[in-house]
Order: structure tokens, then C-alpha cells, then sequence
């Protein structure tokens, strides 16, 4: 460490004191706006770690109508949507824990997103919704998210061990085996008939299921077309436009590296 004569301290007297290395984190206007509508300040490496995340997933944010991660620090913050100046609002009592997420009890406790399946960015035939879920499950009709139409809906991990469900359509997208219902789970509509299924970052399948014009609200934690809750545990969620294998591939990396943040922060 290297001292410097602090002049004017008299005679004969030779005060030294530190130089220190002082850094100051900057954030992007956007991310600034951001954590102020999260309110309460996150942990300062949670605040670097939402910075870097929010800009290097900045193109494809645009592209969502609504983009939440739940497991941070506060209520509000789980709430916040990157993609929109709105936040989820909360009905009946799901249960939220700090770095961890939002679970669901009854039918009656989900989490509005106020974000419809014909939205600006999610259209009958341009659209995106994925999840990341906590832990493994198996269990057949339970189901993170859903509409009222029943045009929208997921099945991570069937009884069956498959991942199954609805995008804009009537019909299901057909059984994919996955090992896990942990991880992140996206469906994504590219055209009137085609469909792609990722498991994280992975492309595990593809399907002709022709779409339907959907209407309604996608709420999370339950599903309000079979009226079955979804007593599992959601660290994030995200919808809009049609993604490429690429972008799912980037939000998975951003999202693992946040929750690598949220886990530390937790134990």
C-alpha cells in the first residue's frame, strides 16, 4: 500500500496516510430504473449480477412481453417484470421465500402476469413461454402456468416422465422423456405449425400442431382451465416474441447465472 505525506502537519511532523482503490459499480440507465422499481437494495453482488444479466440479455428482453425472475430478494423485486415498466400481482396466498421463489397451495394462489396470450410480442404464431422450476416432480396435470381457454399450458415432467402441453393450440404438442423436471423448461411457436420444446439449452423436440387464437391472461402457479395448482417451486418465468435456439441458449446461461447468486445468498 503506498503512503503519501499528508502536507501541513506541522513542524517536524510526517503524517502518512492510505491511498486506497476505491470502485464504484455503474449501472446501465435501464437496470438503474430497473432496481428502483424492484425497490429495497439487493446484495451488491445480486445488484452486479442483475446489471450483467439485464445487458448481456438486453435484445432479447425487447423481445418479451414479460420476463420475471422470482427467487430475489424481495416480494417486489420477484414481481418485477425486466421487460415491462408492470410488475405480477398476487392472488390468494402463495407462498413466496427470498432467493428461492414462489410456490403455489391452492387453485385459488397464483400470480397474474397481466400479460395476454394475444399480446404485443406473444401472437398466435410468434410466441415464446418458459419456467424454471426448483426441484423434480412427477405428477400428471399439474401445471405451472395456464389460460382460461386452455389453449396455453406445461407439463415439465408428466407421471409419465414426459414433458407435455399446449402452445396456442387445442391439440398437445406431443410426450418428450425428459430425466428432470428441475431446470428450465420453454416452449416456443415459430409458424401457424411449427413448434420446438427446449429442455434448458437443449432443443429436445419439435411439432406440426396447428395454432389457435388463444385469449386471457397467462397466470403462473395454477392452472385456471383445469383448476389444478401447482404445488411446486418457480424461480423464474418468461413470454414473448418466437425465440432462436441461440436466445434460449443465452437466457438459460443468464438465469443459471443468477440463480448461482440467489443459492449462495440463501445457504
Amino acid at each position: 500500500m503506498a503512503l503519501n505525506p499528508i502536507k501541513g502537519a506541522g513542524l517536524g511532523a510526517s503524517i502518512v496516510a492510505p491511498r486506497c482503490n476505491i470502485q464504484r459499480v455503474l449501472y446501465s440507465e435501464d437496470v438503474s430504473a430497473l432496481l428502483t422499481r424492484m425497490g429495497g437494495s439487493p446484495d451488491p453482488t445480486l445488484a452486479q449480477q442483475i446489471n450483467t444479466s439485464y445487458n448481456n440479455l438486453d435484445s432479447i428482453i425487447a423481445k418479451m412481453d414479460g420476463f420475471w425472475v422470482f427467487g430475489l430478494h424481495a416480494q417486489q423485486a420477484s414481481l418485477t417484470n425486466w421487460a415491462a415498466e408492470d410488475s405480477m400481482t398476487v392472488s390468494g396466498s402463495p407462498v413466496f421465500i427470498a432467493h428461492d421463489g414462489w410456490t403455489g397451495v391452492t387453485n385459488s394462489d397464483y400470480l397474474n402476469s397481466g400479460k395476454s396470450v394475444d399480446g404485443v410480442n406473444f401472437t398466435q404464431n410468434s410466441a415464446s413461454i418458459g419456467i424454471w422450476i426448483r426441484d423434480d416432480y412427477s405428477a400428471a396435470s399439474i401445471y405451472p402456468f395456464g389460460t382460461a381457454d386452455g389453449l396455453l399450458r406445461m407439463t415439465p415432467k408428466a407421471g409419465t416422465g414426459n414433458i407435455n402441453g399446449r402452445m396456442n393450440s387445442s391439440t398437445n404438442m406431443g410426450n418428450i422423456a425428459v430425466a428432470t423436471a428441475a431446470g428450465m423448461t420453454t416452449f416456443n411457436r415459430s409458424g401457424a405449425s411449427a413448434t420446438q420444446t427446449y429442455k434448458d439449452d437443449v432443443q429436445v423436440g419439435t411439432g406440426v400442431t396447428v395454432s389457435g387464437n388463444g385469449t386471457g391472461n397467462v397466470e403462473f402457479l395454477h392452472d385456471p382451465n383445469t383448476g389444478n395448482p401447482f404445488p411446486q417451486t418457480l424461480y423464474a418465468a418468461f413470454m414473448g416474441a418466437s425465440l432462436t435456439a441461440g436466445e434460449v441458449e443465452a437466457i438459460y446461461a443468464e438465469l443459471s447465472a443468477l440463480k448461482a447468486v440467489t443459492d449462495e445468498l440463501a445457504a
